[in-house]
């Protein structure tokens, strides 16, 4: 309901680069990439990161679980862009 309000700007199509800061640890948006390669400066009042999970990604669960890579065959694309992203 919130993007129908036009509440919610949800943008697809985007392959998030890095965070905007507005302060040192203070989020104000993201950059992205589209499949053009043009740049993409998004700001708002909140930033939401979600990812699909991680377990397509071995060095993340290592990183984060303590233990090797369990999930062979899971969705190639549950890679934890986004914890990149937070983590940096």
């Amino acid at each position: 309901p919130h993007v129908a309000a036009g509440r919610v700007a949800l943008r697809t199509g985007l392959a998030a680069t890095g965070l905007v800061e507005s302060a040192p640890g203070a989020v104000a948006g993201v950059e992205a990439i589209d499949a053009a390669g043009r740049v993409h400066r998004l700001l708002g009042a909140a930033t939401v990161l979600t990812t699909g999970g991680y377990t397509a990604n071995p060095d993340l669960v290592a990183a984060l679980d303590g233990r090797p890579d369990y999930a062979l065959g899971t969705y190639p694309y549950s890679r934890g862009d986004a914890v990149g992203l937070a983590r940096a």
